[in-house]
């Protein structure tokens, strides 16, 4: 919709649809962050798992969808105690 209303030089409260769309890629946000000097926890996504990265440790994870807004349909379970990059992936 925030795209539709820019095409047609609407005026609208609320993000830009380019904030949504990058603000809505976990891993992008994350990396524009970075860039900017800005503090955010260390992440990686599944496929960075099949060679750990530097930033895997053993310990308590908490498990996002890539594409999810708002932590939506999150539950307990999605935190997880791993001690290995495999246990993980599972």
């Amino acid at each position: 919709v925030p795209l539709l209303v820019e095409s047609r030089g609407l005026r609208m409260t609320g993000s830009s649809a380019a904030a949504i769309l990058n603000s809505g890629r976990k891993g992008f946000a994350k990396q524009l962050l970075c860039a900017a000097g800005l503090a955010t926890p260390p992440w990686f996504e599944l496929s960075d798992l099949q060679n750990p990265p530097p930033a895997f440790r053993p310990g308590r994870y908490i498990l996002k969808p890539v594409l999810e807004h708002a932590s939506l349909g999150m539950t307990d379970a999605d935190v997880v105690s791993v001690s290995t990059s495999h246990e993980l992936q599972q």
